[in-house]
């Protein structure tokens, strides 16, 4: 280092004296340290008037931050490279904002796409919500399910248990295998028959971080239709 206003060493988190005794090789992160060489070759050759990259400084405290560096070359009037001038910004926030959206959007690519298979998959597919008071909550269903089960959105959100009148009058087996999967926390594969249509279906246990079973998703496949 030659000459470096104070707002470095702030941005860094050195003294005045402790930054001096750092090289830019020994800031800057392995990884951005090779990923610039073909850069600055060019910037040596005058290929290229300025370079501007994001790079990694070390931190005082041992973290690295993310700057936006613009690099210029001083040259002698016979053009021999003198120094680097590079003024350098703190852009560690919109590096983590960037970041974060950009794994918002992939989750959302992600969730469209499991949405389209929801709604266009052949088996049929339903989620229950398991509540604290011991009932059920069925809380979406695809197209597929209410073909086979007859079961519409009209039943979605209503709590249910052995007691109640739902669908075809085959909800107290449902229900007990419903228990099952709760009680167990394993998944229960049967045939059942919904709307005289024999399905293969699966209860599959979601728990939550204590080991608890908190929702059940229920897949069906058709075998046979009467």
């Amino acid at each position: 280092w030659l000459k470096v206003n104070p707002v470095l060493y702030k941005i860094l988190g050195y003294t005045e004296s402790e930054f001096q005794k750092t090289t830019l090789q020994s800031l800057t992160h392995p990884v951005d340290l090779k990923a610039n060489k073909d850069s600055v070759k060019q910037l040596l050759a005058d290929k290229i008037p300025s370079m501007q990259i994001e790079k990694r400084y070390r931190h005082a405290k041992g973290h690295y931050i993310w700057c936006k560096v613009t690099t210029t070359i001083a040259r002698s009037s016979s053009g021999e490279p003198l120094y680097y001038m590079s003024q350098i910004e703190d852009i560690t926030e919109q590096k983590q904002a960037r970041e974060v959206l950009a794994e918002q959007n992939k989750m959302h690519a992600r969730l469209i796409r499991m949405q389209q298979v929801f709604e266009h998959t052949t088996d049929g597919l339903f989620f229950t919500d398991v509540l604290d008071d011991g009932r059920f909550r069925i809380v979406e269903i695809n197209p597929a399910f209410t073909a086979i089960s007859g079961v519409t959105h009209e039943h979605i959100g209503d709590p249910f248990d052995e007691n109640s009148e739902y669908g075809d009058g085959s909800i107290e087996f449902i229900v007990s295998q419903f228990r099952k999967v709760v009680a167990t926390k394993q998944t229960v594969e049967l045939e059942i028959c919904y709307n005289n249509n024999i399905t293969l279906t699966r209860y599959v246990p979601v728990l939550d971080d204590n080991g608890v079973v908190v929702h059940i998703v229920g897949m069906s496949a058709l075998v046979t239709q009467q």
